[in-house]
């Protein structure tokens, strides 16, 4: 079976019943530029949640060498980093 005619879905309100056209398929054609910059931003945003995650455990487990921070704080931070990687 093949699929005809998908693309960006129409949520934008005031053109049309949306959950009418939701339901009957209504489709409108992607935008260009701001899907590749939203798209940008969102990768960018997301990469940097992940360094910043993976900087916090770095810096727990530096803190528990010295003795400063218990070993629950530091297995919360790296299974925290460890999930930011998957």
């Amino acid at each position: 079976m093949i699929v005809n005619g998908i693309g960006a879905l129409n949520l934008k309100p005031g053109l049309g019943d949306t959950v009418t056209d939701l339901l009957q398929g209504g489709v409108a054609p992607a935008t260009s530029g701001n899907l590749g910059t939203s798209f940008a931003e969102a990768v960018s945003q997301a990469a940097s949640k992940t360094v910043n995650t993976l900087q916090n455990a770095e810096q727990v487990s530096v803190q528990a060498l010295k003795g400063d921070v218990d070993t629950r704080q530091v297995v919360d931070a790296v299974m925290s980093a460890q999930q930011a990687l998957l």
